[in-house]
């Protein structure tokens, strides 16, 4: 089993750790859907370049846009949210010091 594998079964069985999948190739081959009328926007952010970024990110989309899906690929450096407007998702990243510009 790899890395990623054992990962992913950890995160399912302990719910606090849940945010170890959005790291590995599991969260890349899980496509994201759209969800009512929001558009998908893509960014990327070029100073993601690891797990704990991954997570930094995913927390600060999350605030900014609650309830919104959001995904994320680490090797492309890219975030998919379900969101119309970029505007206030790049604001947020840039005020947390993240380098995102619309993808």
């Amino acid at each position: 089993m790899s890395i990623s594998g054992v990962l992913t079964m950890v995160a399912r069985e302990h719910p606090a750790l849940r945010h170890i999948k959005a790291c590995g190739p599991a969260m890349r081959e899980a496509p994201l859907e759209r969800r009512g009328s929001d558009a998908m926007v893509r960014i990327k952010v070029e100073n993601m370049t690891c797990g704990g970024c991954a997570k930094g990110v995913t927390a600060t989309l999350k605030e900014a846009a609650p309830g919104k899906l959001v995904a994320l690929d680490l090797e492309k450096k890219e975030v998919t949210v379900a969101m119309d407007d970029v505007a206030p998702l790049l604001a947020a990243l840039e005020k947390d010091g993240w380098q995102a510009k619309a993808a």
